[in-house]
């Protein structure tokens, strides 16, 4: 994996700190893709255009047929060490933001860096629920007009973070994260599929 400490020079760079969803299309036996997938064939959502419903018509084009990517630049050398996990058309995912040693109190104390939790949209890459109350505005019914890029992610405390965890409870899914106090609640059953001929002693739950 990547180093956590591993910074790019400035936050404009490309290195590994990127989200990506890819559509294949490939999903059926001896169908092969008649083109070669790369970064410039993706739709940068990082500013959320696809939200808001205002991207290009050339990044929608990308959108529609090859998936998308998304910067990770709340801080220089942020960089997802965690595997994402996609339930009900949300992805969630955790992030590392390495030390901000320009900010540094000169302390002799290590800094362990902090984390952050993600939770966008699997279609648009936009924000999911509205974690950053500070930029929250409302309609005249009192609903929430729209969802910011800030609101895609929240701190989840300090260090290296750990892999979003799903759990069933009640007909419903509580997301877990590390730094999380409150978990996240999506209504819905969990399925599971029935055993397969080689795990006759248990049922399995399936992947996002």
């Amino acid at each position: 994996r990547p180093n956590p400490l591993d910074k790019a020079i400035s936050t404009d760079q490309i290195p590994e700190n990127w989200l990506f969803m890819l559509k294949d299309r490939a999903v059926v036996s001896g169908h092969n893709l008649s083109y070669t997938l790369t970064v410039d064939s993706l739709a940068d959502l990082s500013e959320n255009c696809a939200q808001y419903a205002i991207c290009d018509p050339y990044v929608q084009d990308q959108l529609d047929n090859y998936g998308w990517m998304i910067k990770m630049k709340q801080r220089a050398g942020e960089k997802v060490l965690s595997s994402p996990i996609t339930i009900k058309g949300i992805i969630f995912f955790t992030t590392y933001l390495p030390p901000d040693t320009s900010s540094s109190s000169g302390l002799c104390e290590p800094s362990e860096g902090d984390a952050s939790v993600y939770a966008v949209d699997l279609y648009t890459a936009g924000a999911a629920f509205n974690w950053d109350l500070t930029n929250t505005t409302y309609d005249g019914n009192g609903e929430e007009q729209t969802l910011h890029k800030t609101d895609r992610y929240r701190s989840a405390g300090h260090g290296i973070p750990s892999d979003p965890v799903a759990i069933s409870k009640n007909n419903q899914m509580l997301v877990l994260t590390p730094g999380d106090n409150d978990p996240t609640l999506l209504d819905g059953c969990l399925l599971y599929t029935s055993p397969s001929p080689r795990d006759r002693t248990r049922s399995r739950m399936p992947s996002s």
